[in-house]
């Protein structure tokens, strides 16, 4: 779509909120449109201090097919907009607050579907001009995350499409409106991403996942808040130079060598996993898998030995990641008769020969990833991406332990839930050298499950509640408080109707006091019923597939 199109269709889902009569504010809905995109826009166009021409040039383009207006007219609104600066792109307007509430309530997509295009529309900025890309994708990035933490805190949900593409290269959307049907905004059709041919002696590739399901596993990983917004930072960086390569626009240089650093068990390897299948999805990978290696992979015992292990290694992570784990060991000898540093000087130099079709990441303890860095003069320079896997704080460290009960089939009763936080918050206050993150929670569980089992396994005729229950003694504390309150009691308690207010029928609807509350997109669903009628005759919203896709009906 053109950017004057992602406009439009931004305002049509905004005005539909307003015939729906959710739009309490004077003044049409639009205005407020036009001053969030605009604002967004010429604060990320000002980043590096002034607008480029090729910027202008974007801006007054765009701002024409929006506004109807006089060239005076225009500009005298141009002055005002994005003279905020960067700390109004991390507020949400007011009119995308009244969209998650009419999501919330009617099963739409519509926020969703905004945020969306008003990233495509700084895309397009972006790859009109080139100038401090980074700090500009960065702002970009920092203001749709705002904007999708807004959806996923009110449980919008944001399925695929039918008949997206699983092979989407994001960024690199076509018109593709349904033969026979004026479409006033046709969707977006991605584009596969391109493969390389599969040599006969080659087993078939998988096809690449989808890109908005890959960010959306790394968003719901627990914590680790800086490296999501570095990996979105990537992400959008190597789309714009997609863009700018389509376009026939010079390119700057960019590596996408990393190190990461942090302490063990913060989810280095993980995020190292989805970000090679994320490069696939982009386009800069071809296969987009992982190979895993330490300093006992690429160090031999005998001269000459080490550069064969180290470009066998390399080879096999063509078209895909190595991610070389505790790389400072590799230079942790000051001894002249220690391989590692032939194992670094091999490394430099095939980093550089298949920087086309390779990302090497590097990681391990800040401190010696230091050493590590300066043991050759060319390594540094090598890697400009340096992501900081923080320590797991308390709350996310009983976060980690729920997701593991979950996925296992256990529950926690709420003494052991209390107790398991206390015990986890002590942990992060008291953590030492040795600590070890979601390995210590793996651990706390692990022990849970062992005692669980020496107190169940004398029982007999145990219940399926027995054997998937955990106590509080199962985490090394006393006895459960007694009485207990049964499971079926609880669902009971909530299944008790709740007085009803106002008179027959579903309560009236507040749309505006629902977008200006915490709450109101929780609050919404109890009046989702009263709405049917009236969203059914609005008729759906058409989706962009790449962005933000339609409910599933059967879901």
């Amino acid at each position: 779509m053109t950017p004057a199109e992602l406009y439009d269709f931004i305002l049509d889902l905004a005005s539909r909120a307003e015939r729906r009569g959710d739009w309490g504010r004077p003044g049409p809905i639009a205005d407020e449109v036009q001053r969030h995109v605009m604002d967004v826009l010429f604060t990320i166009a000002r980043a590096d201090g002034d607008i480029s021409r090729a910027e202008s040039a974007f801006l007054a383009e765009l701002l024409a097919s929006a506004s109807p207006s006089e060239q005076a007219q225009l500009r005298e609104m141009v002055t005002g907009f994005g003279r905020a600066g960067p700390g109004s792109l991390r507020r949400v307007p007011h009119y995308f607050r009244i969209l998650v509430a009419g999501d919330q309530m009617r099963g739409t997509v519509n926020a969703a579907n905004v945020a969306a295009c008003i990233r495509e529309l700084g895309l397009h900025l972006l790859a009109a001009d080139g100038q401090s890309l980074p700090q500009e994708v960065a702002l970009l990035t920092e203001h749709v995350s705002v904007l999708q933490t807004a959806v996923a805190e009110a449980g919008v949900q944001q399925p695929r499409a039918e008949g997206a593409s699983e092979n989407a290269l994001a960024g690199t959307e076509v018109l593709n409106p349904s033969a026979g049907q004026a479409e006033a905004h046709p969707s977006l059709q991605p584009q596969p991403a391109p493969t390389p041919p599969v040599q006969a002696d080659e087993k078939e590739q998988v096809p690449p996942a989808h890109l908005n399901d890959l960010m959306a596993k790394l968003h719901r990983l627990v914590g680790l808040e800086r490296v999501k917004k570095e990996v979105e930072t990537l992400a959008n960086l190597v789309r714009v130079r997609k863009m700018r390569q389509e376009r026939k626009m010079t390119v700057p240089p960019m590596t996408l060598h990393m190190v990461f650093t942090g302490n063990p068990g913060t989810g280095k390897t993980t995020v190292a996993r989805l970000l090679s299948e994320i490069f696939r999805a982009l386009g800069v990978l071809s296969k987009g898998h992982l190979v895993e290696t330490d300093r006992s992979g690429l160090v031999a015992g005998y001269v000459g030995q080490t550069a064969i292990n180290v470009a066998e290694k390399v080879q096999a992570a063509m078209g895909g990641m190595l991610f070389i784990d505790e790389a400072y060991a590799l230079a942790s000898s000051d001894s002249g008769q220690d391989f590692g540093r032939e194992a670094v000087d091999a490394l430099v130099k095939l980093m550089e020969d298949n920087r086309a079709d390779l990302i090497v990441v590097v990681a391990g303890y800040p401190e010696p990833m230091e050493k590590f860095l300066n043991s050759n003069p060319g390594l540094r320079s090598r890697f400009n991406r340096f992501l900081q896997f923080d320590d797991y704080a308390g709350p996310e460290l009983f976060a980690i332990l729920e997701r593991m009960c979950e996925e296992h089939g256990y529950w926690l009763t709420p003494a052991a839930a209390e107790h398991a936080r206390r015990v986890f918050q002590e942990m992060y206050d008291q953590r030492g050298a040795n600590f070890a993150n979601g390995r210590d929670v793996r651990n706390a569980f692990e022990k849970a499950l062992a005692r669980h089992a020496n107190r169940v396994g004398p029982m007999t005729d145990v219940s399926d509640e027995v054997l998937c229950t955990l106590h509080r003694p199962d985490f090394g504390g006393g006895a459960e408080p007694a009485p207990e309150l049964e499971p079926e009691a609880v669902v009971a308690s909530a299944e008790e109707p709740v007085a009803e207010t106002g008179s027959e029928g579903a309560a009236e609807v507040d749309v505006e006091r629902l977008a200006n509350t915490e709450s109101g997109a929780r609050a919404g669903t109890e009046t989702e019923s009263a709405l049917d009628a009236e969203a059914d005759a609005a008729g759906p919203s058409e989706i962009p597939a790449e962005a933000v896709r339609p409910v599933d009906p059967s879901a």
